[in-house]
């Protein structure tokens, strides 16, 4: 046998296995047995995840992605319920992705529509915003759009929306991009050749207003918002893997000035586009003892613009070594109790995998409830292997905790806020912790939480005032 045929051989039985692994991981789920408070810390919930659809190793090598997607998405809304909660919820959820890697359909996006505050779409998916707005009046809808320009980029960058594209830019206006050394234009990759504008040139500025302003017309006008990916807060931003990997722009010396002409930017652009823009901050800005380290800078940037976003919240991984630091998770917070009156602080905590995790998507919705308001603009998502499928819906969303009394706590190592009708204690540390308390709580089965109560690493709990009635109660799971 050629030895090209044997590689090729090998290399498709080495795919084949790796499917079936991921097959049976999701037919498996994440769960864990029922355990008690006795036995060992973990996190309780009400959620009973189901099984991904039962999709053969032949389906998966042979159907298009969007096909396999939609057969997930079903399953997901199966555990929707069935009137949405948001009249009840402490604070604000957006959806997961953009809707780009597979075409929803009617049925799929009605249902969903009326459980999210706030959606983010493609500019492509434009078709969506009436049939989100016709099932959710108060829905806000955001386009996706990217900093940077690539060569192919379907409506996601301000190069993509007609002739005068990246390659025009490239031949025309060479200018208006972030030089190297060599004095040609930092080049990365993406799906395409990707290319960095320059911030601080007043010709790309006007030219970006002109043509976000008609992509946002030309779609349609409906929308609320424009989320901007890719803002980057460090001068050397460009050049990390996940953006592109370009080499190192000359045109600012320092992360100083380049967040000045980043802002700047902001200063000029944002009054004159027809709707907010939110950008996403480069998360290093945000991260305790890095030479970037700048939290200021979020604030400033939610005040020139209508928000920001911080895309990586609580999480970056759904492992062990996924978990941010609990200095990084306070900088967070921090930021979203000084959000300006008015702007949108947009959380984002990836990802989860595909089948979901019910222990962390909990330790991250509880530490967002730390600083959830119903009159404030704090949105949080949580984030799935692919992103643009929406996540399960967690029955604790639905509880009805009543209006915080006030800002988190400390107690010790822990955190605590108190809202009408319960509490919510959140354990940061990578280690176990216990909560003392007076009073009488409830868990969400109902049960008389024991004080002191056991918290495991990286963890948290609800209290309720009330116990918990839940009408034909599902098969409850307790998740370490």
């Amino acid at each position: 046998m050629d030895k090209g045929v044997k590689i090729g051989l090998a290399a498709v039985l080495v795919i084949a296995l790796a499917l079936m692994v991921a097959v049976h991981r999701a037919k498996q789920g994440p769960l864990a047995p029922i355990l008690s408070w006795a036995q060992e810390p973990s996190i309780k919930t009400l959620t009973q995840l189901p099984a991904l659809p039962d999709i053969s190793l032949l389906t998966q090598l042979l159907k298009p992605k969007g096909e396999i997607a939609q057969a997930v998405v079903d399953t997901k809304l199966s555990t929707y319920p069935a009137k949405p909660s948001i009249p009840l919820r402490a604070g604000k959820h957006r959806t997961t992705g953009i809707f780009s890697s597979f075409e929803p359909r009617p049925d799929q996006v009605e249902k969903i529509a009326p459980h999210y505050e706030l959606f983010l779409l493609n500019a492509l998916r434009a078709d969506l915003v009436p049939i989100i707005k016709k099932h959710n009046g108060s829905a806000k809808v955001f386009m996706y759009l990217a900093s940077s320009l690539t060569t192919v980029a379907n409506l996601l960058d301000a190069g993509s929306v007609d002739s005068e594209n990246t390659d025009w830019i490239l031949k025309n206006h060479p200018d208006w991009l972030l030089k190297g050394t060599d004095g040609e234009p930092i080049r990365g990759t993406s799906w395409s050749a990707k290319y960095w504008p320059d911030p601080g040139n007043k010709e790309w500025r006007d030219f970006f207003v002109r043509k976000v302003n008609q992509l946002l017309k030309a779609t349609g006008g409906g929308w609320d918002g424009m989320l901007l990916d890719e803002f980057l807060a460090t001068y050397t931003g460009h050049t990390a893997p996940y953006v592109g990997g370009s080499g190192r722009q000359v045109n600012y010396p320092s992360d100083a000035a380049f967040q000045n002409v980043q802002l700047e930017f902001l200063k000029d652009v944002a009054p004159r586009l027809s709707v907010p823009l939110v950008p996403n901050v480069d998360s290093p800005v945000l991260a305790p003892n890095g030479p970037a380290f700048n939290p200021e800078f979020f604030t400033n940037v939610q005040q020139a613009a209508g928000g920001a976003e911080a895309e990586v919240f609580v999480l970056h991984a759904p492992n062990q070594d996924g978990l941010l630091e609990k200095e990084m998770v306070e900088v967070y917070l921090e930021r979203a109790r000084k959000t300006p009156s008015g702007k949108i602080m947009m959380l984002g905590t990836p990802t989860a995998d595909l089948e979901g995790h019910v222990g962390r998507t909990l330790y991250a919705y509880f530490t967002y409830l730390l600083v959830a308001a119903p009159g404030r603009s704090i949105y949080w998502s949580f984030k799935e292997g692919d992103s643009s499928v929406p996540h399960f819906w967690y029955r604790e969303f639905d509880l009805d905790l009543g209006q915080p009394q006030g800002e988190m706590q400390t107690v010790g190592d822990l955190w605590r806020r108190d809202f009408a009708d319960a509490m919510v204690v959140v354990n940061p540390n990578r280690q176990a912790a216990q909560f003392t308390f007076t009073g009488s709580y409830f868990d969400v089965w109902g049960q008389i939480i024991p004080s002191p109560l056991d918290l495991g690493p990286n963890s948290g709990a609800l209290f309720l005032k009330k116990r918990l009635a839940v009408p034909n109660p599902p098969v409850l799971n307790e998740v370490k």
